[in-house]
Formats: C-alpha cells, structure tokens, sequence
C-alpha cells in the first residue's frame, strides 16, 4: 500500500495517522509488560535495548530494532490476544519506517536512559508510570518527526511542479497541436498525459 502511492488521505495525514497507532502499541506494550511479564522473560528485551545502544549512530537501523524492542515487550506479557492483533498492526508501522527512516529518522537525546527507565518501571510492575514514560516519550519524537514530514513532503510537490514545468511544451502552432489533441497523428480528444521521463514521482515513497 505505501510503495504503491495511491492514498486516500495525504501522505502528511496517512503518516500522522501510523504514528499515533505506534505510539498507542508502544504505550499497551509498556503497560501489559508491567503488568504481567516477569521479570526474567524480559531478557530479549534488554538485549535488544543494548543494541539500541551501539545504534546512535544510524538512525534508520535504531528506529527499525525499536519497533522490535516495544513489539518484545509486548510479547514478554503473554497477553497472546494482544499480540495477535498488535501483530496486525506492526506490519504497517514497519512499512512506513522502512519508507521512510532513512530520511526522516532520529535518535532522541536521553533515549537509552528512557529505555533503562522504562524496564525498571516494568520490572517493578508500575504500569501507570510504564505507560505514561512511553506516551510523553512519544508525543514529543513524533511531534518532531511530523515537521520532517513535512517538509519532505513539501520539498517533493515543489520538485514535482518544477519538473513538469520544465517539460510543458512552447507555446505556438506544434504545442498548440500537441497539448490540444487535433495535431497529426493525435486522433481527437485529449491524449492521456504521462509523467515527463526522468520527472520525480507524485509520491516520494512510490520509488524508495
């Protein structure tokens, strides 16, 4: 669906829209972790969290072993129902940061501390604080992820724009004869309008 371009919604929209569906996922995972996992089933997780770590440096690989983080979580709670339908869910959170991480993705300061926070809290089993750490957390990564979006959004339309401006034929007699569809060999009616070659695409995540 995202590869393919063709939204309903704005692309801006469609990507707040993921956002908050990860956010409310990664809030659950913390709360449900807090609430039933046991402490040694939460082993996979701080490992993964140690990975994070020596991930500050690439922020697309940090954001995808995220998604894998707060997905373990989950899991660690043996809430198996809750898995199966966040599991649904996950696919497209991933999608949407393997389209897009790479040029948008960012590493929070103090994000290792938050995570280490965060698996204390669900060792101790305070859920309310568990959920509450996630939820402030990401309220203020997605804000900022939200304004990257749109400007690569924005900077994409104009590149557009500017693409199909450079191809739109002179005016006079032969672009009259091209644009109109009566010239030689154009049949009647309006040709269909195609792309100009080499023109960016409609959608910036159409072709990755």
């Amino acid at each position: 669906y995202l590869r393919a371009g063709r939204f309903d919604v704005p692309l801006p929209a469609l990507a707040a829209e993921l956002l908050r569906t990860r956010r409310m996922l990664a809030v659950e995972a913390a709360r449900l972790a807090a609430t039933y996992a046991k402490p040694e089933s939460l082993g996979r997780v701080r490992a993964l969290a140690k990975q994070l770590q020596g991930l500050e440096g690439d922020p697309a690989a940090h954001a995808m072993t995220e998604i894998e983080l707060f997905r373990e979580l989950l899991c660690a709670s043996t809430v198996w129902p809750a898995v199966w339908f966040a599991n649904g869910f996950w696919d497209g959170v991933r999608a949407m940061h393997e389209q897009l991480a790479g040029a948008i993705a960012l590493v929070p300061a103090g994000h290792a501390t938050m995570i280490d926070t965060l698996l204390a809290l669900a060792a101790r089993g305070q859920a309310k604080r568990a959920a509450a750490l996630v939820d402030g957390h990401f309220a203020k990564v997605d804000e900022a992820l939200l304004v990257r979006i749109e400007r690569l959004f924005g900077e994409h339309a104009a590149q557009t724009a500017a693409a199909s401006g450079a191809e739109r034929p002179r005016a006079g007699r032969a672009g009259r004869a091209a644009t109109s569809g009566t010239g030689p060999g154009t049949g009647t009616g309006s040709p269909t309008r195609r792309p100009p070659r080499g023109a960016p695409s409609p959608n910036p995540l159409a072709h990755p």
